[in-house]
């Protein structure tokens, strides 16, 4: 209870002393406060502070307090007056209290600075003709104290000024301002400007028209504020470095370097004068796109031959979309031409929307050597054409790349290095990195790159998904022909499959088991499958077999050496580089007998019960009794001799009414 009611006696102490301070000269009741020679000084000058009671207190003393810290100046016992001498003023503002009997009696500020410098006008300005004039300036050094600047405006009028509060076209202005403070005052020399010096004028309004036939857009800027000159900046939307163009006493001007089919940011800007004045704000940006041109570059084509029959070939032709500059407009298809030997007309034309194009070809036609001919078609036309001269000649003893791996590179990338053969490193050909998800079935679309004959690696990003197995195939180029490519699979995120292969097994003659499974299934295989384990258990020993991915095509493995009438019990699991599944599928086998297989076991499984129920089921008497019941014979049926004696044949077979 006492420390509380002291927190407030403190709290209501400062309270009171604010108010003190900032209602009056430092006077009340309880004692008076004093400053000599008063409460603004200039740096460096000295202050006398009197604190003066009503009473004779035991002890008092007065404190200084300033911005950084606050500490005790002059102490006195049993006397009702004390005065200090401070030669220390520090800049701004310090507060000396007066405590007696240890309690805030009053208390009063003293502000130390300087008088202002003279200031400086660096510049007016005003927005548009209506707006407002603003006037920048320097102050020069720090007051330390409150100082106010004041900023007047006059116009020129003959042999007087007058007071104005903005701009407008016509006369000579003049600008002073004037700083401030308790200590004295300082004007600025006078400012001399013009209505075009300071109005900056708003934004012109444009209108942007492209020529739908060439790539030429012509720029007319709209304006009322009777503007002479303009300039003009555009840039690719996404590019960074603007193009500016200036228009002298004319609103319009034609761009006529601008690239086709691509989209540009226009803005322009205006100022009154050709020769003086301010650039107004850039306008809001306006994007345009210009109009299609024919298409400047060539495609870079590649093919792949394959036998089919006897009879039949066929030919994979590949080639990358052209770039936005190349292509100069949006790609409605490519035309691919066969042209068979020197014939002037082709035997074969083929438009696709797809980058590849699949062709059979007659063999017992064939004239050794065709010529392809492969253009990209937008609405302008065509790109220039690209000349494939294909061969049919045997490559298989060409050279293919060696140690072809495929790593992860971080970052969702792929990089897939090879080797040259040693007998062959000076060989002088490009490379085809191709790459498709390793699915059941052969992709519709597969993704490749090209390579320099320089380059030993590729890296592969954008299109790389994590748990997914890639198959990647490095070819030799040949002249635009792939060669035998080298095959590898990598992933650029693994784990431990999912699921366990799905295997069965079959005993063999001559003590072996062969072992069967399938595949897993791509979206439970969490990555590229290394090898497959087989653990084969028994009573007295285990074992286990680690067969490679690259071993295991076929998808069997046989193992041999085994005793016959000993339980074995089989599991299977698979592998990638993150892990291994669990192999919890087990099977027992027993190989009791040659050519005792699982199959068969099943067989006497399924019929040996089902027999047992029958012959049960026969020999209950009831039930034999029912079985063995004879059919009734209709040669000895009562009633039909007698419809046979009563009526004729003709009644008989007389149809219904």
């Amino acid at each position: 209870m006492e420390r509380g009611l002291q927190k407030k006696w403190i709290i209501f102490n400062v309270t009171f002393l604010w108010f003190l301070m900032k209602t009056g000269p430092a006077l009340s009741y309880l004692g008076i406060v004093t400053a000599s020679p008063g409460v603004l000084l200039p740096l460096a000058s000295s202050v006398n502070i009197t604190c003066s009671l009503s009473w004779i207190a035991r002890s008092l003393k007065i404190e200084k307090k300033n911005s950084t810290h606050s500490f005790f100046i002059r102490q006195l016992f049993n006397t009702n007056t004390i005065t200090v001498h401070d030669n220390e003023l520090s800049p701004r503002q310090a507060t000396y209290m007066c405590l007696a009997d240890k309690k805030i009696v009053n208390g009063i500020y003293v502000e130390a600075g300087v008088p202002p410098d003279q200031p400086t006008i660096l510049n007016c300005e005003q927005e548009g003709e209506l707006g407002r004039i603003y006037c920048l300036w320097k102050e020069g050094r720090e007051t330390f104290i409150q100082t106010n600047y004041t900023l007047q405006l006059w116009q020129r009028r003959g042999e007087r000024n007058v007071t104005v509060d903005s701009v407008r076209h016509g006369g000579e202005y003049i600008a002073v301002v004037t700083a401030s403070n308790g200590l004295g005052s300082n004007s600025s020399h006078p400012y001399a400007f013009t209505f075009f010096d300071a109005v900056t004028p708003h934004p012109p309004n444009k209108t942007i028209v492209c020529d739908i036939v060439s790539s030429n857009c012509i720029v007319t800027v709209q304006d009322r504020q009777n503007s002479s000159h303009f300039q003009i900046r555009y840039r690719p939307t996404d590019g960074t470095k603007w193009q500016r163009v200036e228009i002298k006493r004319k609103n319009s001007y034609t761009l006529e370097d601008l690239q086709p089919f691509t989209k540009y940011e226009f803005q322009v800007s205006c100022k009154f004068l050709i020769d003086r004045g301010k650039w107004s704000n850039w306008s809001q940006p306006v994007i345009i796109q210009t109009a299609e041109g024919v298409p400047n570059g060539m495609l870079d084509v590649w093919y792949r031959w394959s036998d089919i029959d006897s009879n039949r070939r066929n030919i994979i032709l590949f080639w990358k979309p052209m770039s936005t500059t190349e292509a100069r407009g949006l790609i409605r298809h490519y035309e691919v031409l066969f042209y068979r030997g020197s014939d002037r007309s082709p035997v074969h034309n083929s438009t696709t929307r797809d980058t590849w194009l699949s062709k059979d070809i007659d063999r017992r036609s064939d004239r050794t050597t065709y010529v392809i001919v492969v253009s990209a078609h937008n609405s302008k036309g065509n790109s220039p054409p690209t000349h494939i001269n294909v061969t049919t000649e045997d490559i298989s003893g060409q050279p293919s790349p060696v140690n072809v791996v495929a790593k992860s590179s971080g970052n969702e990338n792929m990089t897939v290095s090879w080797e040259i053969p040693q007998d062959d490193e000076t060989l002088d050909v490009d490379y085809i990195v191709e790459w498709k998800e390793q699915r059941e079935k052969h992709p519709s679309y597969t993704y490749w790159v090209k390579v320099s004959k320089t380059s030993r690696s590729a890296t592969i990003s954008g299109n790389l998904s994590p748990y997914v197995c890639y198959e990647f195939r490095v070819y030799p180029l040949w002249e635009g022909r792939a060669g035998i490519p080298t095959i590898t699979t990598g992933s650029i995120k693994q784990e431990a499959p999912y699921v366990d292969p799905e295997f069965h097994y079959e005993v063999q003659k001559h003590n072996s088991i062969l072992i069967t499974w399938k595949k897993i299934p791509p979206d439970k295989r969490r990555g590229c499958i290394v090898e497959y384990t087989i653990y084969m258990q028994s009573m007295s020993s285990s074992k286990q077999f680690k067969i490679p991915v690259n071993q295991s095509m076929k998808y069997q493995y046989e193992i041999s050496n085994i005793q016959s009438n000993v339980r074995y019990v089989l599991r299977m699991s698979a592998s990638t580089t993150a892990g291994e599944s669990l192999g919890n599928l087990g099977k027992e086998v027993y190989p009791d007998g040659a050519g005792f297989n699982q199959g068969f076991l099943n067989v006497l499984v399924i019929t040996l019960p089902s027999a047992f129920i029958l012959i049960c089921l026969c020999s209950i008497p009831s039930l034999r009794e029912s079985c063995n019941k004879k059919v009734p014979d209709p040669a000895n049926c009562h009633w039909a001799s007698a419809l046979t004696k009563d009526k004729s044949p003709a009644q008989i077979n007389r149809p219904l009414k």
